[in-house]
């Protein structure tokens, strides 16, 4: 997520949270006090097909609603390579 925070003008770690947050299914637990509470889902703790899917939201989120393409593998590689 770093080419879209940096095109947003917020950090990694901050564009992270916030794409979770926006993407991601809440979970809500009960506190050591008997309070409910309510985090994030991590993403480490998703499958191939949910983080493919996490990613595709990112995608057309950040095309529909940030006018902004996301660079693919491909254009990357590319770019690294110096073509």
């Amino acid at each position: 997520m770093t080419h879209l925070g940096g095109y947003l003008g917020y950090s990694r770690e901050e564009m992270h949270e916030e794409l979770a947050l926006m993407f991601l299914e809440p979970i809500t637990y009960t506190g050591l006090d008997g309070e409910e509470r309510t985090r994030r889902t991590s993403t480490t703790k998703l499958n191939v097909k949910q983080f493919a899917e996490y990613l595709e939201q990112i995608d057309r989120w950040a095309i529909s609603e940030q006018q902004y393409s996301l660079p693919k593998p491909e254009d990357l590689y590319c770019e690294a390579m110096g073509r």
